[in-house]
C-alpha cells in the first residue's frame, strides 16, 4: 500500500525504492494551506509500499495516522514487481536487426510455402499432405527455439554478475550495457566517499559583517551562539537503538560539536509543549550551571530541488523561536538579507570549492510569533530574510577505485560525464582529481549574462573556468580571464570550433535556460561537449540523460539512488550503488559502494552480446541450410528421413 501521512512522524528505510540505505523521516502533510496533492511534490509525506517502518513517533497520546491512497500494482512495490514481469521495451539496434532478420526469414518461408504448394499440386498430391509439407518449411526456416537460444548469453551473464554482487531486475538491459559509450556519474557517494570529514567552520561576525578566524574544533566552544545552534539542530538525525542514524554529512556536522541528541519521554517533552520530536543538549553548562537544551519543533526536510533544509527551534530558557537553515551557498545567499553577507563572501566560497571541499552555507532568523502562528508558517514564509552565519566546510575524498575506473573507461573510448547537485568549482576540482578532465585540458564555463539579458530572452557568456596545469593559474585572476558573449548568430560556430581536449561545464540553471530559449542544435552541442554538469536537480539529470540519448549515445547512469531515480530509470543501463539486492530505482544494483561495477557490467554485456551474435548466426546458417535441403528433396520427389533431420 502507498499511504499519505496525516499525523505523527515515521522513520522508514526506503532502500527498496531509492537504493539509499539511510533512513528517511516522514512528516505529516500540512493541512493549513489548500493545495492540490502531488505525489512527486509531497513525497516527504508519503509512506511507500514495500518500504520498512523503523520507528514511529507520536505525542500527547495521538497515534500516527495515515490514509491509504494506492494499493496493488499502483504502489512502489507493485511497480517493482511489474517492472520485473513486464520490463519497458528497450530501443536497441541489435533487437531491431533481429526483427528484420526474422521478417526476411518469413518472406523466404512464404516463397518456399508457395513453391511447395504449386509443386505438390502439379503432382496431384493429397491436399492434407501438401499443407503438412508446406508448414514444415515454416518451422524449419524460423526455428521455434530461437527466442530461448538468444537468452542463453543473458542468463549466464546475469549469473556471473550476481556472483560479483551486481543484481539485475531487467535481464534484457544486459545486452544493451555492452554497447554503452557514455557513462554519467553522480559525485557525492558515487565518485567520492559518503563519509565526509569535518574540516572547519568559517564564522561571520554579525556586528562587523566580516569573516572571523576558522574554527576547526567546534566542541572546544564553551559558549552558546547561533552558529552552534545551527550545527546542532539543522539536521534530520534520529536515534535508533541508541545510535545516530541519518545523512553522513549531518552526522559529521553534529558529532563535531560533541553535543548529545535525545529522543525524550513525554515528561521531558512537556518543557517544549509536547511537540518536540528531538532535543539536543550541550556538553557544557551555562551560567545557571545547567546544560543548554534546544528543542526542534518543526522540520522542513532537505529537498534536492530547493537545495536546502530548515528547522524551527526553541531554547529551554527562551520564549522566542529561532529558524536555522543550511544548504547550497548560492541558494542560501539569495534568501539572506544582503546586508548580512560579507563583501568577500563569494571569494571565500571559491577558495574552498576550487580545492574540492564540499561547502554549505548556514543562516538563521528570529521568529517573534505565538506557538499557533509558528506552526502554521509555510516553508516560503519561514525561509526568508535570513541572517548569514557562516560557511561549513567538509572534506570529500575520492573513493580509491574512482580514478582507475575512469581511466579504464577513457581507454575504451567510453565518455565519462559528471552530473551532480554540488557546487560547480567543487565538481570541477573532483573531475580533474579523478582524471575525468586531464591536467592539460581546458574547461569552458557557460554562464547566464545577467547584465545583458532580457526577460525570456537570456544571453550567455563563457570563460575559461580554470587554466591547464602547465599554466601558472595564480598569475591569472578570475576577473582577468576573457569573457565572450554568445548569441544565436555564433552559438554553433563557437561550439564547432572547440578543440577535442576542451570541455564544457554548465550549471543546472544555465542548462534549463538553454533548453527553454536556445536552438536545439546548440543544446545538442552542449550534450556532446559537456563533461561537468553541476547544481543539477533530479529532473534536470533525467532531462540530460534523455538529451544524450537523442544524439545517439547509449547512456549508462551510476548513482547512489537517492536523488537519481529518474535518471537511473531513463538511462539505457542504470546502476544504483546500494546495500540492497534490488530496488525499483534502476535495472542494476551493485552492493559494492563504488564504480568498479561499471567495467564489469560492460564486459558482461559485451560477452552476452557476442554470444547472442554467435547463436543468431548459427541458427540462421543451420535453418537456411536445412530449408534449402528440404526444397531440393521436394523437387526430386524425395524427403528427409527422421535420422537425417536429427
Amino acid at each position: 500500500m502507498t499511504i499519505d501521512q496525516l499525523k505523527g512522524n515515521v522513520i522508514v528505510n526506503e532502500s527498496m525504492l531509492t537504493g539509499e540505505s539511510v533512513p528517511v523521516t516522514k512528516t505529516p502533510i500540512s493541512t493549513e494551506h489548500d493545495e492540490f496533492f502531488d505525489v512527486k511534490q509531497h513525497g516527504k509525506h508519503i509512506l511507500y509500499g514495500g518500504t520498512n517502518v523503523i520507528q514511529t513517533r507520536f505525542y500527547n497520546g495521538a497515534l500516527v495516522k495515515a490514509m491509504v491512497i494506492r494499493t496493488g500494482f499502483l504502489t512502489s512495490k507493485g511497480e517493482l514487481v511489474r517492472s520485473i514481469l513486464f520490463p519497458k521495451p528497450v530501443d536497441f539496434q541489435f533487437n531491431r536487426h533481429i526483427y528484420r532478420f526474422i521478417h526476411c526469414l518469413a518472406v523466404i518461408a512464404l516463397c518456399g510455402f508457395v513453391y511447395t504448394v504449386i509443386l505438390k499440386m502439379s503432382r496431384e498430391v493429397p491436399f492434407k499432405n501438401i499443407i503438412i509439407k508446406a508448414i514444415d518449411l515454416i518451422t524449419i526456416i524460423i526455428p521455434p527455439a530461437l527466442p530461448a537460444a538468444m537468452t542463453v548469453g543473458v542468463v549466464y551473464a546475469q549469473s556471473r554478475l550476481k556472483k560479483q554482487e551486481i543484481f539485475c531486475i531487467s535481464p534484457r538491459s544486459i545486452n544493451i550495457s555492452g554497447c554503452l559509450n557514455c557513462i554519467c556519474f553522480d559525485k557525492t557517494g558515487t565518485l567520492t566517499e559518503d563519509d565526509l570529514s569535518f574540516s572547519q567552520i568559517l564564522p561571520v561576525n554579525l556586528d562587523t559583517v566580516t569573516y572571523e578566524l576558522p574554527i576547526e574544533n567546534p566542541s572546544s566552544l564553551k559558549t552558546y551562539n547561533k552558529l552552534i545552534g545551527c550545527l546542532t539542530t539543522c539536521h534530520s538525525l534520529t536515534l535508533i537503538d541508541s545510535k545516530l542514524i541519518g545523512d553522513p554529512l549531518d552526522q559529521k556536522m553534529f558529532e563535531a560539536t560533541n553535543w548529545s541528541l535525545e529522543e525524550p519521554e513525554i515528561n521531558d517533552t512537556n518543557k517544549f509543549d509536547l511537540l518536540a520530536p528531538t532535543v539536543v543538549k550541550s556538553n557544557y553548562q551555562n551560567i545557571e550551571n545547567e546544560n543548554v537544551e534546544i528543542g526542534i519543533l518543526k522540520q522542513f526536510q532537505f529537498s534536492s530541488s530547493l537545495q536546502r533544509m530548515s528547522v524551527i527551534t526553541r531554547k529551554l530558557d527562551d520564549q522566542n523561536y529561532v529558524v536555522f537553515t543550511k544548504g547550497a551557498p548560492e541558494t542560501i545567499f539569495s534568501l539572506c538579507d544582503q546586508n548580512s553577507l560579507p563583501k568577500d563572501v563569494y571569494d571565500r566560497l571559491h577558495e574552498f570549492t576550487e580545492k574540492g571541499y564540499r561547502v554549505l552555507a548556514l543562516a538563521t532568523r528570529d521568529l517573534h510569533l505565538s506557538f499557533v502562528k509558528m506552526q502554521k508558517l509555510s516553508r516560503e514564509e519561514t525561509e526568508k530574510d535570513l541572517i548569514f552565519l557562516g560557511l561549513l566546510v567538509m572534506g570529500n575524498m575520492l573513493k580509491p577505485e574512482t580514478k582507475d575506473v575512469i581511466n579504464v573507461l577513457k581507454q575504451a573510448n567510453i565518455r565519462p560525464v559528471m552530473v551532480t547537485g554540488d557546487n560547480m568549482l567543487t565538481a570541477l576540482s573532483v573531475s580533474r582529481e579523478c582524471d575525468m578532465i586531464n591536467s592539460n585540458d581546458q574547461v569552458i564555463l557557460l554562464e547566464i549574462d545577467e547584465e545583458n539579458s532580457l526577460p525570456n530572452h537570456h544571453r550567455l557568456k563563457w570563460k575559461f573556468a580554470s587554466q591547464p596545469s602547465h599554466v601558472n593559474s595564480t598569475s591569472i585572476k578570475k576577473d582577468q580571464m576573457p569573457l565572450h558573449n554568445l548569441d544565436s548568430n555564433n552559438l554553433n560556430e563557437i561550439c564547432l570550433s572547440i578543440e577535442k581536449d576542451l570541455h564544457i561545464a554548465i550549471t543546472g540553471k544555465t542548462f534549463s535556460i538553454i533548453r527553454d530559449e536556445f536552438p536545439e542544435s546548440f543544446l545538442e552541442q552542449i550534450a556532446i561537449r559537456g563533461t561537468v554538469f553541476a547544481r543539477m536537480s533530479p529532473d534536470q539529470k533525467q532531462q540530460l540523460i534523455e538529451l544524450l540519448q537523442s544524439v545517439d549515445y547509449y547512456v549508462g547512469m551510476c548513482g547512489d539512488g537517492a536523488n537519481d531515480c529518474g535518471a537511473l530509470k531513463a538511462a539505457h543501463a542504470g546502476v544504483s550503488l546500494s546495500e540492497t539486492e534490488a530496488s525499483v530505482a534502476s535495472p542494476f544494483t551493485s552492493k559494492k559502494p563504488n564504480i568498479s561495477c561499471i567495467p564489469k557490467l560492460i564486459q558482461e554485456g559485451r560477452a552476452s552480446l557476442v554470444t547472442a551474435f554467435g547463436i543468431l548466426k548459427y541458427m540462421a546458417c543451420y535453418s537456411l541450410t536445412q530449408f534449402l535441403s528440404v526444397i531440393i528433396l521436394y523437387t526430386v520427389r524425395n524427403n528427409s528421413f527422421k535420422y537425417q533431420i536429427l
